[in-house]
């Protein structure tokens, strides 16, 4: 089922643009074989993979630190998700579909992206939540804890799952996210923050020389 479900969302990403192409069905089914292998590429190169959705399935049991959770929830630019999460959170806990003593909306994992030994958690809801879920792709945020205790955005958004690939730059290994089964989409840290770099089908395609560090990055927008 989880196929068939992934070959109509492909199919309604890709149709529109192909049926200006004029392209045959057969060339079609030749350009998503062509995606996919590319992708199933990339995730066999990963040093580590993170469905967003398995990891939303135990998010109870994984609250985010209680500092990260405070860090995010008042973050200006979440405000309004925030007020719409509350919301939700009262209306489900008033038909009893949420445990009254439910702690927060962000659950978080440790992850593996750098030697530096500061902690690096990927952000996700702990819930279904229709302010951060999508039809299929789910929002996420990777922040790394700093010395003085807070916490810093390496990279934000929406989508399927994220990789943390061998590669490194600047001591930060560089990561990949994919949406669906077609969009592919590669970052590297800049010294600040991580940076797009390209949606192409694997690393090994894109090598540019180490970016020097940027005082003025900010995170990569939503």
């Amino acid at each position: 089922m989880y196929i068939i479900i992934r070959l109509l969302i492909l199919l309604l990403l890709t149709l529109p643009v192909w049926a200006e192409e004029e392209i045959s069905f057969e060339e079609m089914q030749a350009r998503w074989a062509e995606e996919e292998a590319k992708i199933e590429k990339v995730l066999r190169e990963a040093k580590q993979t993170y469905s967003l959705e398995g990891l939303m399935d135990e998010g109870k049991e994984h609250p985010a630190p209680l500092a990260l959770r405070n860090h995010l929830e008042q973050d200006p630019a979440l405000q309004e998700d925030m007020k719409a999460v509350q919301e939700y959170i009262q209306e489900r806990q008033e038909y009893g579909g949420i445990e009254e003593n439910f702690e927060s909306i962000f659950a978080a994992t440790s992850i593996p992206l750098s030697s530096s030994g500061r902690p690096v958690y990927i952000v996700y809801p702990s819930m279904y939540c229709p302010v951060f879920v999508g039809a299929h792709a789910i929002w996420y945020w990777i922040m790394e804890q700093q010395p003085d205790g807070t916490y810093r955005n390496l990279l934000s958004g929406a989508t399927d799952a994220v990789l943390v690939m061998d590669t490194q730059t600047l001591g930060y290994h560089d990561l990949a996210t994919v949406y669906g089964m077609q969009n592919l989409c590669l970052y590297r840290f800049d010294g600040t923050t991580y940076q797009y770099i390209s949606d192409t089908d694997t690393t090994e395609n894109v090598k540019p020389e180490s970016p020097e560090p940027s005082p003025d990055a900010t995170s990569i927008p939503p």
